[in-house]
């Protein structure tokens, strides 16, 4: 991994980038470093081949010397080009017969640099060329080369690659891990903002439109019946106060640390619901089960909302005189059906403003839990909304 600007990267996506200055004064130092190696190591004395005499240093050895080393100034950008410049200017060095000391092992350091780097197809590209290279100075002449000189390179250069691949594979499954986890992360903020916003959409649905019917019966009332006039009222104020509070709880989620006004309404809380939806002037039958309390909260909750959700739907768009909940926990599923009277001018007139977000809403809020949800005119007249969810396995705790 290389570092930009303090985070981690990938080599082979840092190469392609200009460098920085200070990546670019490494590097020539790394060159400058390779110079006086390949300098120091061709002027010692070799055991390889005692009764070979290497051509002495001139110029044209310094031009190649400098020709093998002075690329790796520029490895982050072009690692393929700076190895083999340096491949072929050491076979030009090994073929006049100079003395190339440690240069070949200075090429295993490029040949990694390109394993690591670029693609498949460049590294066998370079490493064809290289076995060319070490062909041609087994039956050229020059300086001493010989059949266990030959395999010796080859060994070398595979296991140099052998670890540029490597190195490549741990860059590539450490970028895969971080693109799930940020794949993952983008996928929790959507659900989030998703849940956030379908939670909003039936606070705010109800509360508005229920505090729009308790104002129209105020009004129609005031003059004739003061007091059914100040309980509207006084409802719409328990309804605002009480959507607030939950508008709160649902925002204090979104800051970490900081705890919910209060829990999230269950089944527990369905009859204050009804009792709302009844100063709307709509007659409401509940029925719920004995053993309320051994309904998981996650699916209480979500019936709690499929049932505000559909009696807001009742009181909005219905035109409905009555409605009942009823809500049945049995064999392992908790089970809720709305159903209403209402008398709108037909039953298809009355389907069409159910059928948007609110009716998505809660079929999603189900189908979240493992549930289902249904919804559409019953015979005879009226709406009904019948919504199941799993509460024996774990995706509804």
């Amino acid at each position: 991994m290389a570092m930009r600007g303090g985070i981690e990267c990938p080599y082979r996506v840092c190469v392609a980038e200009k460098p920085t200055s200070s990546q670019r004064i490494v590097d020539a130092l790394v060159a400058l470093a390779f110079l006086a190696i390949g300098w120091i190591s061709s002027g010692a004395p070799t055991q390889s081949d005692p009764e070979f005499r290497y051509t002495p240093r001139d110029w044209l050895f310094v031009l190649l010397l400098v020709l093998a080393t002075a690329p790796y100034a520029w490895r982050r950008r072009w690692p393929a080009a700076a190895f083999l410049v340096g491949l072929l200017s050491t076979t030009g060095l090994w073929l006049l017969g100079y003395n190339t000391g440690l240069l070949s092992f200075l090429l295993l350091v490029g040949a990694y640099f390109v394993a690591i780097a670029r693609p498949v197809r460049e590294v066998v590209a370079c490493t064809g060329v290289a076995f060319g290279c070490f062909a041609v100075l087994w039956w050229a002449g020059g300086a001493p080369y010989d059949a266990r000189e030959a395999v010796a390179s080859v060994i070398a250069l595979g296991t140099s690659v052998a670890l540029g691949r490597a190195g490549r594979l741990r860059v590539d499954l450490a970028e895969a891990r971080a693109q799930a986890a940020e794949e993952a992360a983008r996928r929790r903020s959507s659900d989030e903002r998703l849940r956030v916003a379908r939670e909003l959409h039936d606070i705010i649905g109800h509360s508005l439109g229920t505090i729009a019917v308790q104002a129209g019966v105020g009004r129609h009332l005031m003059a004739t019946e003061p007091g059914r006039a100040a309980d509207a009222l006084d409802s719409i104020a328990r309804i605002s106060r009480s959507s607030l509070d939950e508008v709160r709880a649902v925002v204090a989620t979104l800051r970490e640390g900081e705890p919910s006004y209060h829990p999230a309404p269950g089944l527990a809380d369905l009859p204050d619901l009804v009792e709302t939806a009844r100063l709307a002037g709509l007659t409401v039958e509940l029925t719920l089960p004995d053993d309320v309390e051994e309904v998981p909260r996650q699916a209480g909750v979500a019936v709690y909302r499929i049932t505000r959700e559909a009696l807001t739907n009742v009181v909005r768009h219905a035109h409905a005189s009555a409605a009942s909940v009823r809500v049945a926990h049995r064999d392992g599923r908790v089970e809720v059906a709305i159903r209403d009277d209402g008398s709108g001018s037909g039953a298809e007139s009355r389907v069409a403003p159910r059928t948007g977000h609110g009716i998505t809403g809660m079929r999603e809020r189900a189908e979240a839990l493992g549930g289902s949800l249904s919804a559409g005119p019953v015979a005879g007249g009226g709406f009904l909304v019948t919504a199941s969810l799993p509460v024996g396995s774990g995706r509804s705790r």
